[in-house]
């Protein structure tokens, strides 16, 4: 129970990672429909990897060896680590990938400067009328529906 806990806290972090990512890269006027992409494939990547999982656990239970359950979180930690590499090296902000030349990350956060929002913008406090504004925004309770209603068939 405590490692499922652990687990369910740690991956708790990843559709506000992902929100994080999308604020970086893409206007204001684009968030919704890549945050709804990023929360769509979540739930579409679940049934890929629940198929693999079956087919580790299968394989495993035909040829001996280890036990399915085994098998299966052997699978899904060193995926984890892989991709969590992959992510360490490959994501940031426009100002901070190596993959773009000086030009290119000149005009990525040009794209976004309109956004007012980011590591970018200094000397904006929070304000608690952004908060009416956010809660009165109806893709904020789009975004909201959808990635509840992925999450917990998949949880």
């Amino acid at each position: 129970m405590a490692i499922r806990a652990l687990q369910g806290f740690f991956e708790c972090t990843i559709s506000p990672g992902f929100v994080l990512v999308v604020g970086s890269w893409y206007r204001t006027e684009e968030h919704a429909a890549r945050a709804l992409f990023w929360q769509s494939a979540n739930a579409g990547f679940g049934i890929i990897s629940s198929l693999v999982m079956y087919g580790i656990g299968a394989h495993a239970e035909q040829h001996g060896g280890i036990a399915p359950w085994r098998g299966i979180s052997l699978f899904l930690g060193s995926m984890t680590v892989v991709l969590a590499l992959i992510c360490f090296a490959l994501l940031g902000s426009p100002r901070e990938v190596f993959w773009l030349n000086k030009a290119e990350k000149r005009m990525a956060a040009a794209r976004i400067v309109r956004n007012k929002a980011g590591r970018d913008v200094t000397g904006v406090k929070w304000t608690w009328p952004q908060v009416g504004e956010a809660f009165r925004d109806p893709q904020l309770w789009f975004c909201t529906l959808n990635a509840f209603l992925s999450s917990v068939p998949n949880g």
